[in-house]
């Protein structure tokens, strides 16, 4: 059986499922095998985007699936490189982006998280809106999560969506093959591309959600300042293109309330009961991207899992824990890796 598909070879990868996709260089081999071994106790399609020659071989020795992305490398990130090296860790992110939108642009809906996320048990329920509370999900284009630490927050509903201080966490990211998910993630792509030099996809990402334009800032000494006529100029831009009025502290977003569906005729409306997802316009990209916010009692940061321990407070164990919050890229990761490590 043949287990490295070059992108002009991969074979029909599922029936009407959702595919969990990872991503991997040689130098997180360990976390590559427990997501692995996690994600085939769910019985659910599997492909991973393998970024080096390391990992094409552990796809063969290993025999999982495998999408062969190497060619793509610049020289930046043939080896495993922390948030703190910028040119690479930005690098491999937007190769990771790349060979998401492959996929999708294929009609397949996705579930990308990084290699350190542990999935415990199916999102598809769940992403699907089959499970009762999240019956909305269904209606999303694309479905991420955070890094609130605000329980009570995250439980009213908002999923911490305009909190200033709680960035939208790129490390799992649940997205369907929608025209307007497509359109959001070339965007996102292309940002990647022309952005400042030490930003990388996830701050890129979130400033594409909080409305912002692409080169609105600028680097003075250790911190970021915002250029106010740049600034002012893409506003008054977007309140126009939009027709939304004055922006939320996070862009111009609102909680959806039911609009028509480009894949059915019916007009789709919000569950009562449902954990709701939000109706985003993304300045001059679309004017209606529904998000929705995986509660952290469902996906946990690493955080809210190891040192607020939700789990334990609300015994309620979640869908998956991302290994975030390690701060400054210390060892917290591997060793957060190493607990879940499959008997």
């Amino acid at each position: 059986m043949v287990y490295v598909h070059a992108p002009a070879s991969l074979p029909p990868l599922l029936n009407g499922s959702i595919l969990m996709m990872t991503y991997a260089t040689a130098g997180v081999r360990e976390l590559l095998t427990n997501w692995l071994q996690h994600v085939e106790r769910l019985q659910l399609p599997i492909l991973v985007a393998a970024m080096d020659a390391g990992v094409i071989s552990q796809c063969r020795a290993e025999r999982f699936q495998c999408l062969d992305w190497s060619s793509t490398a610049t020289g930046l990130d043939g080896e495993y490189v922390p948030s703190t090296s910028t040119s690479g860790f930005r690098a491999l992110g937007r190769r990771k982006l790349e060979s998401l939108l492959f996929i999708l642009q294929k009609g397949i809906d996705v579930v990308m998280s990084d290699a350190d996320c542990v999935w415990l048990e199916s999102p598809v329920p769940m992403i699907q809106g089959q499970r009762p509370g999240y019956e909305d999900y269904a209606h999303a284009d694309l479905i991420m999560t955070t890094d609130c630490l605000d329980p009570s927050e995250d439980a009213a509903g908002s999923g911490c969506f305009n909190m200033v201080n709680a960035y939208k966490n790129t490390g799992v990211l649940a997205v369907r093959s929608t025209a307007v998910a497509i359109a959001t993630l070339k965007e996102w792509a292309s940002r990647m591309e022309s952005g400042m030099r030490d930003d990388q996809d996830q701050t890129i990402f979130n400033e594409l959600l909080d409305g912002s334009g692409p080169h609105d800032r600028h680097r003075d000494g250790n911190s970021w300042v915002v250029d106010e006529p740049r600034r002012k100029d893409f506003r008054q831009f977007a309140e126009r293109w939009c027709a939304r009025g004055p922006p939320q502290d996070k862009g111009f977003n609102k909680p959806w309330k039911g609009s028509a569906s480009e894949r059915t005729i019916a007009p789709r409306r919000p569950n009562p009961g449902s954990r709701f997802i939000y109706d985003v316009c993304l300045p001059n990209v679309s004017l209606s991207l529904l998000v929705g916010i995986f509660s952290i009692f469902d996906v946990t940061n690493g955080h809210a899992f190891f040192v607020q321990q939700l789990q334990l407070a609300t015994a309620r164990s979640p869908l998956a824990v991302h290994a975030t919050h390690t701060f400054g890229d210390l060892p917290g990761k591997s060793i957060r890796g190493i607990q879940f490590e499959m008997q």
